[in-house]
């Protein structure tokens, strides 16, 4: 009976892992100054990020910019507009094309894609099973950047700057003992999950990359002195 429950345990979880996040698409209804309205859909949280696609014809399309979920309802959700600089290439001109009533949007856009910040390896490893169906950065990426940047404690603009380099959405933050899935863009919470507790604190976050030090040419001496509390305090709690 024991191993019934065990593995009807584990099929759920797979299954919430596997719908976590679904990609939704919908066509603008009307355009109010910075901001747009789609029809509502229960798959989308306030927070959420996405792309807006103007179609040029039938084989042409541009992301146009990028979009922040405002406010949701079942019969509608409101984005604000933000500028998609993921692609941004100096040589190239920007285009300097609008949002238009009909452009296409694409709301938890890369959520399929995610980085993990996690106190130490045994918890790296619960997330990383869990969600299997979820394409993790390794934490070794984004730690081998703030070591050539000599930052030891990462902001929320260094997180964007991650995601928008490897094409990624999602980040999970390990808190006293809760996992928490957070936007990139708008660092707001989407979803929350319970934990086991870490067995050790490795800082900035786990990664096989040791002493991530500060330089001495820095004006800023700020480091992480409570894991925990250093990072509740970036995301947006509203």
């Amino acid at each position: 009976m024991k191993r019934v429950i065990v593995f009807l345990l584990i099929g759920l979880n797979l299954f919430a892992a596997k719908d976590l996040f679904v990609e939704y698409k919908a066509k603008i209804l009307q355009i109010i100054g910075d901001t747009a309205i789609v029809k509502g859909s229960e798959t989308v949280k306030k927070g959420a990020s996405g792309i807006i696609i103007h179609h040029f014809d039938k084989t042409h399309s541009s992301i146009v910019a990028r979009v922040i979920v405002t406010d949701v309802s079942k019969q509608k959700i409101r984005v604000r507009f933000e500028v998609f600089d993921d692609l941004k290439q100096d040589a190239l001109p920007s285009p300097d094309i609008r949002p238009q009533v009909g452009d296409t949007i694409l709301l938890n856009y890369l959520y399929d894609r995610a980085i993990a910040i996690v106190p130490d390896f045994n918890i790296y490893q619960e997330v990383t099973n869990r969600y299997k169906d979820i394409n993790w950065i390794h934490p070794d990426i984004f730690a081998a950047k703030l070591a050539k940047e000599n930052n030891p404690a990462p902001k929320r603009e260094d997180f964007k700057k991650v995601c928008q380099n490897f094409s990624a959405s999602l980040l999970f933050f390990a808190l006293e003992q809760k996992g928490y899935f957070v936007d990139c863009y708008s660092f707001s919470i989407l979803k929350t999950t319970p934990l086991p507790k870490a067995k050790s604190v490795q800082l900035p976050f786990y990664t096989r990359i040791k002493d991530i030090k500060s330089s001495w040419l820095s004006f800023s001496d700020e480091k992480i002195e409570d894991y925990n509390q250093y990072y509740l305090n970036l995301l947006d709690k509203e």
